[in-house]
């Protein structure tokens, strides 16, 4: 059976191990032609539950537009390398839930995703996020 990847998966988180699994799938990308689409799931942290105050809106507003920068940069990167690749953002409240998703939603292959052995609002990819997926979908996953 020969493996093909025509379509990669990279929910980024922004962090270190998302830069890692960003530069992996870029070079399994060279290796099978494949198109890279690059997600970023910004969870909601609302107070009140069914809605944004004033100043979680504005902390939204602020890492979407940090987010949108890196995306943008990642994306040129792709370019550099004669990748097609394209990005999203997506607000949602559970990250693995949005990704989950995604993948059903979408012809994914393969996702790579970074992992943290550290739980923190900053990385969002931990492992309780990476055994939900992987447990979800029915596409080969890679973790970084």
């Amino acid at each position: 059976m020969e493996l093909l990847f025509r379509h990669i998966l990279v929910p980024y988180d922004g962090t270190k191990p998302g830069d890692k699994a960003f530069n992996s799938a870029i070079q399994l990308a060279k290796k099978f032609s494949s198109k890279i689409t690059i997600l970023a799931c910004m969870e909601k942290n609302s107070t009140f539950g069914f809605f944004d105050t004033k100043s979680e809106k504005k902390d939204m507003k602020k890492r979407n537009e940090v987010m949108e920068k890196k995306l943008s940069e990642l994306e040129q990167i792709a370019k550099e390398s004669n990748i097609q690749c394209n990005s999203k953002i997506s607000s949602c409240n559970v990250a693995s839930t949005c990704i989950i998703s995604y993948v059903k939603s979408h012809k994914i292959d393969l996702i790579v995703m970074g992992k943290s052995s550290k739980v923190s609002p900053e990385k969002i990819y931990h492992d309780s996020t990476v055994n939900h997926i992987y447990v979800s979908v029915k596409c080969a996953m890679l973790n970084i």
